[in-house]
């Protein structure tokens, strides 16, 4: 029977909003959000907590979660991957069967909810052979009106090879779209051990079995910078 498990990548080396990951926010440090989100949520046998900080690592085991190890430095790059991050983890706590899910919980994302977990859990209990679940919402700005900007010259031309009128359609013409949000990100252990980076394209990777959820309106608020912290300390201070 597969188990739930969490883990809140936290690495001490932020550049745009540097120590963020322990800023306080509300009352308590950032990560303790999702620490918290986490616990309430009663799915998990455990929540842990990867780092390369030890301070951030002091900051989690007061809040409850296990660190199992310090996350290897060269895991903690403003360009390293994400993907060698679980991978590490996984590796690392042998407990792990490979048909568990480890639902990743990025501290950026603090407004998550409980409900968002189970929204998550639920495409599991429905579908067994399910590998990767993603936390989505509506994309504020429609792909189809991407463009490119050469550099050089500055001519610019579409994206997507699309006629200018589903270009220029009406917003509430297009087909809906939808974008990750990084509240939470969730894959099977099997999967994350077999592959090197997520399984997910339009290419090699077409029978991926993996599902998108809308999750809470204000899950996708993220934090980069010191003008994201602020406004997710206004709507915490104004009862979001």
């Amino acid at each position: 029977m597969k188990k739930y498990y969490c883990l809140i990548p936290a690495r001490g080396g932020s550049k745009g909003l540097v120590r963020k990951n322990i800023r306080p926010l509300s009352g308590k440090p950032l990560i303790a959000h999702s620490i918290s989100c986490a616990q309430d949520s009663n799915i998990f046998e455990n929540v842990y907590v990867s780092t390369d900080d030890p301070e951030i690592a002091e900051v989690a085991m007061k809040y409850g979660a296990a660190i199992p190890y310090m996350r290897n430095s060269l895991l903690g790059q403003d360009h390293t991957h994400m993907f060698k991050v679980y991978k590490e983890f996984v590796d690392k706590v042998n407990k792990l069967d490979d048909e568990d899910i480890l639902m990743i919980l990025l501290p950026t994302n603090p407004l998550r909810t409980k409900e968002d977990i189970h929204l998550v859990k639920n495409e599991y209990e429905k579908n067994e052979l399910l590998e990767w679940v993603f936390t989505c919402n509506e994309a504020e700005h429609h792909p189809f009106r991407a463009v490119r900007i050469n550099s050089e010259s500055n001519e610019m031309q579409p994206f997507f090879p699309i006629s200018n009128t589903t270009m220029w359609s009406n917003r509430q013409e297009l087909p809906k779209a939808y974008r990750f949000n990084g509240a939470i990100i969730s894959g099977k252990v099997s999967s994350i051990r077999k592959n090197v980076e997520y399984p997910i394209d339009s290419y090699k990777f077409m029978n991926t079995k993996v599902r998108g959820v809308i999750s809470s309106e204000f899950s996708k608020l993220d934090i980069d910078t010191i003008q994201d912290f602020e406004y997710i300390e206004y709507l915490l201070k104004n009862g979001k």
